[in-house]
């Protein structure tokens, strides 16, 4: 009886420090990384991030290469020096398709390049006639689109 208790009291304990510190990612390397609602983004990596539908986080002073999808509706709150870049024919920023808002906002800065053809924050450039890009709203920050 005394063994059963010990494992309920350790798997809440546990449960406990994992959710703690949920929302403070540092990336690295060149995993891919899939951005929730509350998420604060720190680091570097090749990998691509992509922002959950209606997901709001905040980049701090991080380096992305591998670039940014938006599944759909997003806000990115700036803080720091940030860089994006896209890989191949995707922007540094993919927006959602017709219909979705991302929204850029905060005191810090953004340098968003796009890979070959694409743009620095909107769509890919592998549909060159037929690309739909959501919206982009920018309500603060220094932003370099290329």
């Amino acid at each position: 009886m005394k063994i059963k208790n010990l494992f309920v009291f350790f798997a809440m304990l546990t449960l406990y420090v994992s959710t703690a510190s949920a929302g403070n990612i540092t990336l690295s390397g060149s995993k891919n990384y899939t951005a929730q609602n509350g998420d604060v983004l720190t680091g570097s990596t090749s990998g691509t991030v992509t922002i959950a539908n209606n997901a709001k986080i905040t980049l701090s002073d991080v380096t992305i290469t591998g670039g940014i999808i938006c599944e759909g509706n997003a806000t990115i709150t700036l803080v720091g020096n940030n860089n994006v870049t896209g890989k191949f024919y995707y922007a540094g920023v993919q927006v959602g398709g017709s219909g979705t808002t991302l929204t850029i906002k905060g005191d810090g800065s953004l340098t968003a390049t796009g890979g070959d053809y694409a743009a620095g924050i909107g769509t890919d450039g592998i549909d060159h006639q037929d690309a739909i890009c959501g919206n982009i709203v920018i309500e603060s920050g220094t932003i370099i689109a290329q």
